[in-house]
C-alpha cells in the first residue's frame, strides 16, 4: 500500500509542475499534460481514490481546453483513456465532469488503436501500461509497483472484453 501511496504522491508532483507550465503556456507539450493526468488517475485508483481520479479528469480538461479547442486529434486516444477510466469509477460523475460536446467530438475523430469508447484487445494493453514501464524505466516507480497496475489493467481489459 506505501507504493501506491508513493505513485501517488509522485504522479501529484508532477502534475502539479505541468499545471505551472500549462498555466503560462496553454498549447506547450498538451499531450503531455494528459498523459500524466491520465497516470494521475490511474495511481488514484490503484489507490482507491475515486473520487480525486474524477477531480482529476475535469483539472485535466479545464487546463487542456485551449488545445482542444485548436486541434483535438492529437489528445483524443488519451483522453478517451482517462474518460474510459472514469466511466469504471462513475459514469455519473463523467456525465457531470466532460462536457456532451467533447464525448461527441472525441466519438467522431479517427483514434488509430481505439474502438467505440473504450480501447479494447490485445493491441490496446501497450497503450495503457506503457506509461507505467516508462516510469519503471526512469526509476520513478518500483517494478512491483508497475507490474502490479499491469496486472490490475490487463484483469480490467478481460472483464470489459
Amino acid at each position: 500500500m506505501a507504493r501506491f501511496d508513493e505513485a501517488v504522491v509522485e504522479a501529484r508532483r508532477s502534475a502539479e509542475i505541468w499545471i505551472k507550465v500549462a498555466t503560462v503556456h496553454p498549447h506547450f507539450e498538451s499531450i503531455q499534460i494528459a498523459k500524466t493526468f491520465r497516470t494521475l488517475m490511474q495511481c488514484e485508483i490503484a489507490n482507491n481514490h475515486n473520487d480525486d481520479a474524477i477531480e482529476n479528469l475535469r483539472q485535466a480538461l479545464g487546463l487542456l481546453q485551449k488545445p482542444l479547442e485548436i486541434n483535438p486529434k492529437p489528445l483524443a486516444a488519451v483522453l478517451s483513456e482517462m474518460i474510459d477510466l472514469a466511466m469504471d469509477i462513475d459514469a455519473d460523475a463523467v456525465a457531470r465532469v466532460v462536457p456532451s460536446e467533447l464525448l461527441a467530438l472525441l466519438g467522431s475523430v479517427d483514434r488509430p488503436g481505439v474502438s467505440g469508447s473504450i480501447a479494447s484487445g490485445a493491441e490496446a494493453l501497450p497503450n495503457l501500461i506503457n506509461p507505467f514501464w516508462d516510469a519503471a524505466l526512469l526509476g520513478e516507480l518500483g517494478i512491483d509497483y508497475v507490474m502490479e497496475a499491469c496486472r490490475r489493467i490487463f484483469a480490467r481489459q478481460v472483464r470489459n472484453g
